[in-house]
């Protein structure tokens, strides 16, 4: 486990309609939430925490939190996304769940169905069992659920299912199934109806997808001269399923992105990293595979390939602003089939996490923040791969332009000789900003800080 600082914005939460908070590790009742997140509009809990939003210790943590994993995965039926993970957060083991909207309701917990109203979580009555099998029916209908006819598991690559059958039962994410049991596996999870395969199940497992679905293609296209230039490459045309696709998607990133040597900002360390965030890289591509509206003939995703940015785009359309994105939110899969067996996979751990991860990965790089738009019946995704300009202030050209090459100071002596009077944190983001421009360099840490002038030279548009 590992200190979560996603919890700190959780905790910032009311308790509500999709949040609840446990103080301790009650099975029963956190199960009833549960049901309850599947019946309505998904949601979060957090165990662990008192009534002021404090960490509080939990008795018996490890047998109580995979009591709480079987009783879960046992007793509330169908089977649907809810992942249960350990966490840390001030030295105190925690636990969050996350629930995504269920789309085959009613979802009962030992036979009894669970609703939730603000915070409250109440036993369904009639009407309301009513209208969940009538949403129910609804969902029956999405693209994904039809059947495709004269379609059997001879069409299916069984080694993935194979594969998912492994990972499921190690993962514990789902009851456990015989590393053959592939027909059963497909008809839990309802990918076989009438023992014709679904189009979500030709999309994750077919041979060759796009003879039934011929928009399940992924295209990446490079282009070296940019938008406007002649000059374009397509490296990868992929009509594969899923899986595949991203794993294809995966190895070409790892080879196109480039190592990058950086010094440690408190002494002469090199540390190499990718240039490109890679994991929200996966990010980015499990998105537009997983929210991507195949029901659209003409979708094809594609991936742009820029000197200075990568654009991704599926057909669809955003639920979410852009900047609603790059905040806590709960994720509203429009294929609910296939995120399940992706998150099965292990390639979704928690729900509306992904785009938070891209938008940190890539603005903790100094990279321009990601931007999400709809885009004549698409989304498409910009991942920039230019640092963002550093700006400088009239304080800050002011003082650079005062000091010598290799002078050293600390951080009060900044803030007393700028030519205005400023705050401590106004002083720290200003050398912030002038280390990463290049024009001083931090020496030690903690109360050992200080800074050292470079000899790099202030551009001339701002002298």
């Amino acid at each position: 486990m590992e200190d979560n600082s996603f919890i700190n914005i959780l905790i910032r939460e009311k308790e509500g309609e999709q949040m609840a908070f446990f103080s301790d590790i009650d099975i029963e009742k956190i199960a009833q939430v549960v049901c309850a997140f599947l019946n309505t509009k998904g949601g979060r809990i957090l165990i662990g925490f008192d009534e002021k939003k404090k960490p509080v210790e939990l008795n018996d943590f490890e047998d109580k939190f995979a009591e709480l994993q079987k009783f879960i995965i046992t007793n509330i039926k169908p089977e649907s996304i809810i992942n249960i993970s350990k966490a840390e957060f001030q030295e105190n083991p925690v636990i969050q769940v996350d629930v995504i909207q269920g789309s085959r309701q009613p979802y009962s917990l030992k036979n009894k169905v669970y609703v939730r109203e603000e915070s409250n979580t109440l036993s369904a009555d009639e009407n309301d069992v009513g209208l969940l099998y009538r949403q129910r029916k609804q969902n029956e209908f999405h693209w994904e659920k039809l059947t495709v006819p004269d379609t059997d598991v001879s069409l299916l690559d069984i080694s993935e299912i194979e594969k998912t059958i492994e990972i499921s039962n190690s993962k514990g994410k789902a009851p456990n199934f015989g590393i053959n049991e592939h027909v059963r596996f497909l008809q839990h999870f309802n990918l076989i109806k009438n023992n014709q395969l679904t189009n979500a199940a030709i999309l994750l497992f077919g041979k060759e997808p796009s003879i039934y679905i011929p928009q399940c293609s992924v295209r990446v296209n490079e282009l070296p001269q940019g938008k406007t230039g002649v000059i374009f490459e397509t490296p990868l045309l992929l009509e594969t399923n899923l899986f595949k696709a991203f794993n294809e998607l995966q190895k070409y990133f790892k080879m196109k992105t480039p190592i990058i040597g950086e010094f440690s900002k408190t002494d002469w360390t090199r540390k190499d990293r990718t240039k490109f965030p890679l994991d929200a890289l996966d990010e980015a591509v499990t998105n537009a595979l997983i929210h991507c509206d195949y029901s659209d003939i003409t979708n094809e995703i594609l991936i742009n390939v820029y000197p200075d940015k990568i654009e991704i785009s599926n057909s669809g359309e955003l639920i979410y602003s852009d900047s609603e994105l790059k905040k806590n939110h709960l994720s509203i899969p429009p294929n609910p089939d296939i995120a399940r067996m992706f998150y099965i996979r292990g390639m979704i751990e928690r729900t509306g996490r992904g785009t938070t991860l891209i938008h940190k990965e890539f603005t903790s790089l100094d990279y321009k923040a990601p931007k999400w738009l709809n885009q004549k019946g698409k989304v498409v995704l910009t991942l920039f791969l230019a640092e963002q300009p550093v700006k400088l202030n009239n304080r800050q050209v002011s003082f650079v332009n005062s000091v010598e090459a290799y002078f050293g100071f600390t951080r009060e002596y900044y803030q007393k000789n700028c030519n205005e009077e400023i705050s401590e944190r106004t002083a720290r983001n200003d050398i912030a900003e002038l280390i990463r421009g290049g024009w001083l360099k931090q020496i030690g840490d903690g109360n050992q800080t200080n800074y050292v002038k470079t000899d790099k030279k202030l551009p001339e548009d701002v002298l």
